[in-house]
């Protein structure tokens, strides 16, 4: 029996069986029927029962229709020009107000089927001298088999066999109750939203990163694949990605080269040589004031021009993007822009830093060096043993807690605004800390190593524990 001969075959089934239900009761309605109410009420209420039963039956297979329609489904849809297909495609603009609206009318069809079944019960028999249980057996358990059996599950049954024709058959009905009930679905709707943000939110919470990344680890160590502490690098990178934010990978205003745009041709160039960047920003007067990007390349074919060489009308439209920006936000930008330097801007709209895509790749990958890197471009700490780091004060406090393995949250109560390992410690003091002075947080315990003028430079970390 192929699958529409089969969902043929619950819908016959599931009409007749209505039908001889719908005997059954006529018998017993004029055989039990109480002389003090009068048979056409309750043969009418009988019928109207079962009219509900149908319409909820139609409610509930018309969830499943609706929401397991096929991209293929949908798009025959729009090819078919018609009501039908018109009313099919306008519902499911709005899956959650459709669904609010389903789940309102079976509601409203399922407690108006309990009420009338206590009327009918309660009139067809007599239970002044039958046991409490019997009653309850009829009234509940009975009416709820019924209920579940031929309002639910036959149905939906049928539903996922032929969905697009049960979504054909029960798009006017739904179309109605889609507006008579629209005021309580879209409150239903914005309800349910509001409770899907603070899920989302309280599940943000209820796993942190060490634990993903404890889990990675043991999957790795028990994995009987090849695979190697870079694959579960890459791994840890690819979860805690969507995270970050480029406030925590750039690359600070003081440690930016930019070019004046005010500097004479014969002195940028060897600038540009001594530096080896690639792309340069330029500025005028400041850096807060950036005019755009200078591609060393663009340069190659001017090298024999004179000192008066006009080299700004080579510099490009400049990228800048917030420094809240989530770093999977922006790569899908700078994919779309094809660019590989933005500037990075605070709320008041001062230069806060530059992000290259080469930093936003080292987040998964880990650093990547070329042919111009040396050893001493990444020695950002010093490993003492399992319990004492040597950082660099500009060092990243995500960088930190990825080398030292804790939780990359660790310091999110006291850092604040503060992306560094010295800003933390002049967040936790409120001062300038000279050098061998300590601060302790948690199980931590800071030393300043070295201090040059305002700037921490050098900072130890042991852990107490």
């Amino acid at each position: 029996m192929d699958s529409h001969s089969e969902g043929e075959y619950y819908l016959s089934f599931f009409t007749n069986y209505l039908t001889d239900i719908e005997s059954f009761f006529s018998i017993y309605i004029f055989t039990f029927i109480n002389s003090n109410y009068n048979a056409g009420i309750v043969y009418g209420s009988l019928v109207f029962m079962i009219l509900l039963i149908l319409g909820s039956a139609l409610i509930s297979g018309s969830e499943i229709a609706y929401f397991s329609l096929s991209p293929k489904q949908i798009a025959q849809l729009k090819q078919t020009d018609n009501r039908t297909s018109k009313r099919i495609l306008y519902l499911l603009q709005k899956p959650k107000y459709l669904l609010a609206t389903i789940l309102i009318a079976n509601n409203f069809f399922n407690i108006s089927i309990i009420i009338i079944s206590y009327f009918l019960t309660d009139n067809l028999f007599d239970f002044g001298a039958s046991p409490v249980w019997l009653a309850f057996i009829i009234n509940t358990l009975v009416v709820s088999f019924l209920l579940v059996l031929f309002g639910e599950v036959m149905p939906k049954v049928y539903a996922t066999v032929n969905n697009l024709r049960l979504a054909n058959m029960a798009s006017l009905p739904i179309r109605i109750m889609y507006s008579l009930f629209y005021p309580f679905s879209r409150f239903l709707a914005y309800t349910t939203t509001a409770i899907e943000r603070r899920i989302d939110a309280n599940m943000k919470n209820a796993i942190n990163q060490n634990e993903i990344d404890q889990a990675i680890d043991m999957v790795a160590k028990i994995s009987h694949t090849d695979t190697t502490p870079q694959d579960a690098y890459m791994l840890k990178g690819i979860v805690a990605f969507r995270n970050i934010a480029v406030k925590q990978i750039m690359h600070n205003r003081l440690d930016i080269f930019a070019a004046d745009r005010n500097t004479p041709f014969d002195v940028l160039l060897p600038q540009l040589i001594e530096e080896g960047f690639s792309r340069v920003p330029v500025y005028e007067e400041d850096i807060d004031d950036i005019k755009g990007i200078l591609y060393v390349k663009d340069l190659l074919q001017y090298l024999d021009q004179p000192p008066t060489f006009q080299w700004q009308n080579l510099i490009r439209e400049a990228f800048f993007v917030p420094e809240t920006k989530k770093v999977q936000d922006l790569l899908k930008e700078i994919q779309q822009r094809r660019t590989h330097l933005a500037i990075v801007v605070d709320e008041y709209g001062g230069t806060a830093g530059l992000i290259t895509l080469e930093d936003i790749i080292e987040e998964i990958v880990g650093d990547i060096k070329d042919e111009y890197d040396t050893d001493d471009d990444d020695i950002d700490y010093k490993k003492l043993n399992d319990f004492s780091y040597i950082f660099n004060g500009k060092t990243s406090l995500l960088d930190v807690c990825k080398i030292m393995k804790i939780d990359t949250q660790t310091f999110k109560d006291v850092q604040n605004e503060v992306e560094s390992l010295a800003g933390l410690l002049l967040e936790l003091e409120g001062k300038f800390l000279n050098k061998n002075e300590q601060v302790i947080f948690e199980k931590f315990r800071f030393t300043v190593m070295k201090k040059k003028a305002n700037r921490i430079e050098k900072i130890k970390i042991e852990i107490l524990e």
